[in-house]
């Protein structure tokens, strides 16, 4: 499927803002579309001074009713890719509200049970944000996620060079995007899908590992005549199910219970060379 990136510029974040610039782009970095769109309301100047877009500058551009059909057009059977897609996906359909046009409703949001589509035609929005924050691991212990990076950090981490850019224009920003997204397909994709195909293969050898050790264990009632080591009177060269490798289970046999640092019931394996105490 044909990649494309999105962004666009609008009056604020808030519930009545609107679309002021609207920008696709090919992944060869060609332009599908870039235009300023005349809004409905004023442009506060505090959304000027971040965009450099003014009243002015939007006066004679067309109104989104004359381009959202280009738009749709344009998008339609391709993958777009947006650096914060719930973003800007909102804003645009904030916009088609106003025209009584038809939102982009239930072809991106996963939330979303309404299933709307436009016609028969198929919608593909990818979040590059959400992909490089899971490929960045920046962990929030608190949250216990992947935290968001801005697209200028994401650029500066990945050693993207962006010095011939001006950030916060559609324009700029869809090329910026398109940078890192090509850094995403060439490079840290791979290097994340070989990282989880690690990992996987860990799972499953800890998995098979654990299964042949759990056969060491008692029955289930046999377990009273063992001894319990506490935490503290572990003899020497004794290992807890944890520490046990798989070289260990031909030399090690069950002796008893243990517990662990947290107080939690464990089980304790000495060599087979060792008498029971």
């Amino acid at each position: 499927m044909e990649k494309i990136i999105l962004d666009t510029e609008t009056t604020g974040l808030g519930e009545g803002d609107e679309i002021i610039e609207i920008c696709l782009i090919d992944l060869d970095g060609n332009i599908l579309l870039n235009t300023l769109i005349k809004p409905t309301i004023s442009i506060p100047e505090s959304a000027s001074s971040i965009h450099g877009i003014y009243d002015k500058d939007v006066e004679n551009a067309p109104l989104w009713s004359e381009v959202y059909q280009d738009f749709i057009n344009i998008i339609k059977n391709k993958e777009v890719n947006i650096y914060n897609k719930y973003f800007d996906i909102k804003m645009i359909n904030q916009t088609s509200e106003k025209y009584g046009l038809r939102a982009l409703k239930g072809w991106f949001d996963p939330y979303d049970k309404s299933n709307e589509e436009i016609e028969d035609l198929q919608f593909h929005f990818h979040c590059v944000m959400e992909e490089y924050a899971d490929i960045f691991r920046d962990r929030h212990e608190y949250y216990n996620n992947n935290r968001w990076q801005s697209l200028s950090n994401a650029a500066a981490q990945q050693f993207i060079d962006i010095s011939d850019l001006t950030t916060h224009r559609a324009y700029a920003d869809c090329e910026i995007t398109r940078r890192l997204l090509l850094d995403i397909i060439n490079r840290l994709r791979p290097i994340e899908e070989l990282r989880k195909s690690k990992c996987e293969k860990a799972k499953k050898y800890k998995e098979k590992v654990n299964k042949l050790k759990s056969k060491l264990l008692p029955k289930k009632g046999h377990k009273r005549k063992y001894k319990d080591y506490g935490m503290s009177d572990r003899p020497d060269g004794y290992k807890t199910f944890t520490q046990l490798n798989l070289r260990d289970l031909p030399h090690f046999k069950y002796a008893g219970t243990c517990c662990n640092s947290k107080g939690e019931l464990g089980h304790i394996f000495k060599p087979k060379n060792t008498a029971l105490t």
